[in-house]
């Protein structure tokens, strides 16, 4: 019994290591253009209330109320709105200072949000 607690307790960890992932565009200035913390931690509930069982993967945009846009993407699905909440309030906790984004993924699912503007010169050099 012992055993199976320690590899338990390893395997949880593990996941959680892995699961969240912050990013910043490939090349231009950092945090640009950037929606306001606040309201994309807002903005969880209604993504997660509207797409946590989606399947086929959505991609969706945030605009907040000063006009700056946040891209959210998502392939697979949650076990529940509650685990996809999880998620995204982890890629915002742990990403927006100091970064332009961030993702999860764990368990077939694959969540993203983009909080700065995308630049569309770096779109062309993809």
């Amino acid at each position: 019994m012992k055993v199976l607690l320690k590899v338990a307790t390893v395997l949880t960890f593990a996941s959680s290591a892995m699961a969240g992932q912050c990013s910043n565009h490939n090349k231009g200035a950092h945090k640009v253009d950037c929606v306001s913390k606040s309201e994309i931690t807002q903005h969880g509930d209604d993504f997660c209330a509207a797409h946590w069982e989606d399947v086929s993967g959505s991609w969706s945009n945030f605009a907040d109320s000063s006009g700056h846009t946040a891209n959210i993407g998502m392939i697979g699905s949650f076990s529940s709105k509650a685990a996809c909440k999880s998620a995204y309030a982890e890629i915002v906790d742990s990403c927006y200072n100091g970064w332009d984004g961030g993702g999860w993924s764990a368990y077939g699912t694959l969540l993203h949000i983009n909080f700065c503007k995308w630049g569309s010169d770096d779109k062309q050099e993809l």
